[in-house]
């Protein structure tokens, strides 16, 4: 069997290539990834830095996404700062972005500054699912439907047990199993 020498190092060269375009640790550095999704000049430019900062695994990630959780209004930002936030296996992270969750979805604005319901929707939403995720448990609370009395025991079951949860929080060291 003959090889093709040249052919063989031409595709382990492209897959490193590819294996590195996808490395979470080379998206950028996460104040710079921050600072775009706050400050960058499109709302597409903004979801971008703020994704890349959620797929990113550099030690001052978790830190970078709590800021914009805590800083940021823009619903596609929000998003992805919590969805980066309920997949790090952060239990301190998890802890201290449980009382911002909790606000997200109780305002009836979701804490933005618009009157998009679709927006609004969507960032109530998915802090649902990002509480359900971090406290491994769901009520089953849908942001769609009309918040009938029966809606609103359901998500105000889900915040008692995320209360419960960062009153008596799993032990660290069975949190990152």
């Amino acid at each position: 069997m003959k090889t093709n020498l040249p052919l063989v190092l031409a595709i382990i060269l492209c897959a490193t290539a590819v294996a590195g375009c996808s490395d979470p640790n080379r998206v950028g550095r996460s104040d710079d990834l921050s600072n775009a999704a706050l400050n960058a000049a499109t709302p597409e430019e903004k979801e971008k830095a703020a994704a890349d900062l959620a797929r990113s695994n550099a030690a001052d990630a978790p830190e970078a996404l709590y800021q914009l959780l805590e800083s940021s209004k823009d619903a596609d930002v929000l998003s992805q700062a919590m969805e980066g936030i309920s997949f790090k296996k952060d239990r301190d992270l998890h802890l201290k972005s449980l009382p911002r969750l909790l606000r997200i979805v109780q305002d009836e604005k979701g804490t933005l500054d618009t009157d998009d319901a679709m927006k609004i929707k969507q960032v109530r939403g998915r802090a649902h699912w990002a509480i359900t995720i971090i406290v491994g448990a769901s009520f089953n609370w849908d942001v769609e439907k009309e918040q009938t009395p029966e809606e609103v025991a359901k998500l105000n079951t889900t915040v008692s047990f995320a209360q419960g949860f960062m009153r008596n929080p799993p032990p660290a060291s069975l949190y990152n199993k």
